[in-house]
Order: structure tokens, then C-alpha cells, then sequence
């Protein structure tokens, strides 16, 4: 508590939402880098037949190793770049404690293509990963599963046990028939597999974990397929598994963690309606050997801001256990009716309230630029050793993922109050930039996966881990020293209308044409500011956010 309090008391003095700012003597450009900061980049042509790597998820290990998950993906046979589960293989990347690669490793599978593994550590601080293959059904790869006798005709779901070096150190495998609980085996079609769709740790050190069978309904008119649970230990042994039917279109599995423990329970977080009407979501409370013990509303249609009937679909939703015994939530609000853009969210629901029908939400907040804004596919919050949280996202991310975005992370008070925020860009004047996940160091700190693009020469591609201090989040110094920015000015190439987001208070907006004169001057009232640029010619300009007299953030905006 006594850290979160200095936090606090940092937060009153500098504004709720604002920093320290730099004095004469201290200029961010003369600021060592930290060696606890630092970024790891992997670049690839998106037009060459080079092999490139997608990371999804950067796991702090408790030796200070980095482990970051992610999928192969190649230029097949017919030209086409393919990854993630089709034609895709899973792939780990470590690095050491200061981001120095120490090897990476793709666990290749005859005729089986997998999206990316899960990391799992033992109570002895062994490291294990858990994939899901499927047969693979890129039919211009020489890994094709017909290109196999027999065909390959089941999924596999597999534990290997680590070496060091990344090698698997042992191997524990199952056999699953592509088929669907109570109506028999399906011949395999085009993408009939399992989806693995969640994976943790539980109190007693047994791997608990979910995944779905799917059905191509265009094959399979049924559209039938099967949530299974599953509980196995460290050793390879099967525990337990227990499987539901279920509607194939109510319950694919679009996110990576969606089960959380409460003492005696598994908590299993539906996407579709159970009960109640069909814009409710349903939790489904399993007992330790996956028996239903309970349904209840969570996410009702009384209990959405906004425009009712828009908000009509979640998606990505990623929950994890906060230290209050309640459960954080990161998804996308799907508000596609008339302006086609989603909101990131997070969401505090008291899922252990006995005396609700329906969850309560503790408490709620919503971040979007009406331009298509995208939480983490993986995680998008985490708490620190004091109980605070790190939530990030992406924003302005285009629904064609075609517009300057950028990342942007919250530090916060368990009352979700903000201490500070930040923006993240990949290096250059227009990057394309989104977020995976982001991981709360035990020192503090934050660690974030992502990847993106540069949008004036869109064949080159970046995936990258970058870890920041904790000290970023507290002082203008620190955070430009990490790579941070305190404002961000969008779109990016844009029109008549410049936005600033800024969490800076007491500021000011300057804009400057490329002759030094002043072309517009706003006070910053709110988190984003709005300017009109209709009387400004086409060409480069640069923005200033300006407090107690001096630059805290600037940066040059483009009007075509």
C-alpha cells in the first residue's frame, strides 16, 4: 500500500491525469536509457518468400526470461503468405531479462498447422507450452494433411515440457476425433478442428483449460460443434475433460483467456446468450470436476451505455482474476449499426455477488475514436505487485487495418482512476501499430507485444516486445526516455478535422505551418481535443501541446 499511495499522491499533484514536467536542466534528450528499458524488433518484407513470426503474448518467467508466443508464417506454394492456423506453425522466441534473443523454436508437426502456444511454469518453475493442432488445410503447402497416408483425420492436443534451450524436454499428447458431442465422426472439411481458447494455472497446480470443436457450416449443415473443459497435471496425465453442446455460430472461440478460478469454482465467461434474452451473455459456474453448478446474466442489455440494439456483439473478451476476488474483462463493443467502429473496454464484474440474478458490474471504462479500435487479442490488462493496473489498446486502427493507429496505455488505481497515460508508436512518421498484450513485470514495469506496419511503404512489417519501466509511467523525462508520448495528434494523414489526445491538464494546443507561423491555438479541456483545420492549406504542420511554458509533447500532422 505504501507504494500506491506515493502513486496517488504523484497523481494529485501533478493533476489526475497529468505529469511532472521537465525543467531546464533535465531534458529527455539527455536522459541515459534506462537498462531495464529497451525494445526487440523483428522486421520482415511482406512481398519476399522469407519466413517472418507473429507474436502474440510476452510472459515474464520467474527467472526474469521472456518467453513470447507466437505463429510461423510463410509464402506457400501459390504465392500466398499464410500463418496463424492455416498453414501456420507454433513458434517460441526467448529473451533475456534485458531483451537479448536467446533462440527461438518452431515445433513443427507433420500435416498439422496450430495457432500460438500457451506458456505455462510449474510450482518448481519448469516452463511447459500447450498447442492445439489441426490438420492443415493450406492445400498449396507440401504440409497439406492429404498429402499424408493415412489422411490426417484428428486434432491433437499437446503439452511439452521445456529445455533451456526451447527443445521439448518431454511430450504429452491426445488424439481428438473432429467431431461433435453425441452426433457422431464428420469426414474432416476445411477448417474442422479444435480451437484452444483457454489455458491457466489453477490453486492446485493442475493445468485447467477450455476448447471448442468447430464445424464448417458450409460443409456441415448442422452447425453443430462442442465445448470441452479439461483439467490435466504437469506429468501428462488427463485429469478430467467434460464436454457440452453446444451452437456452432453461439460459441466460437474468438479470444485467449476466458475462464477464471473463485475458490471451489471455474468461472467460464460465454459469448452468446444461455439466459435471457439474446443480448445477454452468459457466465457458466463449473465445479472442480466441470459439472454445472450454475447460469447467470452478465453484460444484459439493461446494463450497456450507449445506443441500445447497437451493441450488439463482444469481441475478444480476455478476463483474468483481480486481487479482490472479483474478474477484470478487456473486449471490443461492437457498435457497428450506422457508424461501423467498436469501443475498447474494461469491465470489473463482481461474478461472486450471491444475491444478483444478473453479475453486477463493479465498474466500467471506455476508450474509442469511432474508427475501429481493437483491444489485445491476448491480454489487455494486468495488475502490478501494488494492485494497480496496466490496461492497454489500440485506436484509430481503420476496420482494413489501413489508418495511422497507435497504442495507448493506462495506468490506474483499482478504482480505475488514471495515473497516468500514454501512446505508444513503432519508430516513424505513419505506423500502423496494435497491441497483443501487455504483461505487469515483477518489477514493476510493463511488457507489451505488438506489430504493425509502415504505411508509406506497407510491404514491410514489424512484430516487436518492448519492456518499460515503472518509472515511465510517473514523469514527462521518463516516459520520453522509454519511447513514450503524452499526446498524439490523428488521423494521420487527415482532412479538415485534427484531433489531439492528450491526458495532460492545464496544456494548450499550438499548430505551426512549416514557415514557423501560428495557424491555430486551443486550451486542451478534454482528453481529446478537436481543431478545425477547413482554412488550412494541404501540406506538413507541427503541433505543440504546451504547459507551465514548455513543450511536453509535439509532433507533424499531414493535411492531404
Amino acid at each position: 500500500m505504501k507504494k500506491l499511495n506515493l502513486l496517488l499522491a504523484l497523481a494529485l499533484l501533478f493533476g489526475a491525469k497529468a505529469f511532472a514536467q521537465d525543467n531546464e536542466q533535465n531534458k529527455p534528450s539527455d536522459l541515459p536509457r534506462a537498462p531495464w528499458q529497451w525494445t526487440y524488433t523483428f522486421e520482415y518484407d511482406n512481398t519476399s518468400d522469407s519466413v517472418a513470426y507473429l507474436n502474440m503474448e510476452a510472459y515474464e518467467l520467474h527467472d526474469g526470461r521472456i518467453l513470447v508466443s507466437g505463429a510461423e508464417k510463410r509464402r506457400n506454394n501459390c504465392g500466398a503468405f499464410v500463418g496463424g492456423g492455416t498453414g501456420g506453425e507454433p513458434h517460441i522466441l526467448a529473451l533475456d531479462a534485458d531483451g537479448t534473443e536467446l533462440g527461438q523454436l518452431t515445433y513443427h508437426k507433420d500435416g498439422y498447422s496450430a495457432y500460438y502456444p500457451y506458456v505455462l511454469e510449474n510450482d518448481q518453475g519448469e516452463t511447459f507450452i500447450l498447442i492445439d493442432y489441426n490438420p492443415d488445410h493450406d492445400t498449396c503447402s507440401s504440409n497439406y494433411y492429404k498429402n499424408f497416408f493415412p489422411p490426417t483425420d484428428h486434432s491433437i492436443l499437446a503439452l511439452y515440457k521445456l529445455n533451456d534451450d526451447l527443445s521439448v524436454a518431454e511430450s504429452y499428447e491426445w488424439n481428438i476425433p473432429i467431431d461433435t458431442a453425441g452426433f457422431g465422426s464428420t469426414v474432416v472439411g476445411y477448417y474442422d478442428g479444435i480451437d484452444l481458447f483457454s489455458a491457466m494455472v489453477d490453486s492446485e497446480g493442475y493445468i485447467v483449460g477450455a476448447y471448442t470443436k468447430v464445424v464448417n457450416s458450409q460443409i456441415h449443415p448442422q452447425e453443430l460443434d462442442s465445448t470441452f473443459f479439461f483439467k490435466m497435471d504437469f506429468e501428462g496425465n488427463m485429469v478430467k475433460k467434460v464436454g457440452y453442446e453446444a451452437c456452432h455460430s453461439d460459441c466460437t472461440p474468438d479470444a485467449y483467456y476466458r475462464m477464471v478460478e473463485a475458490d471451489s469454482l471455474y468461472i467460464y465467461y460465454g459469448l452468446r446468450g444461455d439466459v435471457g434474452d439474446d443480448n445477454d451473455r452468459t457466465l457458466f459456474y463449473l465445479d472442480k470436476d466441470f459439472n454445472m453448478v450454475l447460469k447467470r446474466r452478465y453484460l444484459q442489455a439493461v446494463q450497456l451505455p450507449g445506443i441500445q440494439g447497437e451493441r450488439w456483439r463482444f469481441l475478444y473478451p480476455n478476463v483474468m482474476r483481480s486481487p479482490n476476488g472479483t474478474t477484470y474483462m478487456t473486449c471490443m463493443a461492437d457498435e457497428s449499426g450506422a457508424k461501423n467502429y467498436t469501443t475498447c473496454v474494461l469491465y470489473e464484474f463482481d461474478d461472486c455477488a450471491s444475491y444478483w440474478d444478473a453479475v453486477p458490474i463493479k465498474r466500467f471504462i471506455e476508450r474509442k475514436t469511432e474508427n475501429w479500435d481493437m483491444v489485445p487479442f491476448s491480454k489487455g490488462v494486468d495488475v502490478t505487485n501494488d494492485n494497480t493496473l496496466y490496461f492497454a489498446y489500440s485506436l484509430n486502427v481503420g476496420l482494413y487495418d489501413n489508418l495511422d493507429s497507435w497504442i495507448q496505455i493506462e495506468h490506474l488505481t483499482p478504482e480505475f482512476d488514471v495515473i497516468s497515460t500514454l501512446y505508444y508508436d513503432m519508430p516513424g512518421d505513419m505506423m500502423h501499430s496494435k497491441v497483443t498484450s501487455i504483461d505487469a513485470t515483477q518489477d514493476g514495469g510493463a511488457l507489451i507485444a505488438l506489430y504493425g506496419y509502415d504505411m508509406t511503404r506497407p510491404e514491410i512489417h514489424y512484430e516487436s516486445v518492448v519492456k518499460f519501466p515503472a518509472e515511465a509511467f510517473l514523469s514527462v523525462d521518463e516516459a520520453h526516455a522509454s519511447g513514450l508520448k503524452l499526446a498524439i495528434a490523428y488521423p494521420n494523414p487527415g482532412g479538415n478535422v485534427m484531433h489531439i489526445r492528450t491526458a495532460v491538464e492545464n496544456a494548450a494546443v499550438e499548430v505551426y505551418d512549416m514557415n514557423g507561423r501560428l495557424v491555430a491555438q486551443q486550451p486542451v479541456t478534454e482528453t481529446e481535443t478537436v481543431l478545425d483545420a477547413t482554412d488550412w492549406a494541404a501540406g506538413t504542420y507541427v503541433w505543440k501541446v504546451i504547459s507551465a511554458g514548455k513543450d511536453v509533447e509535439s509532433g507533424k500532422w499531414v493535411k492531404e
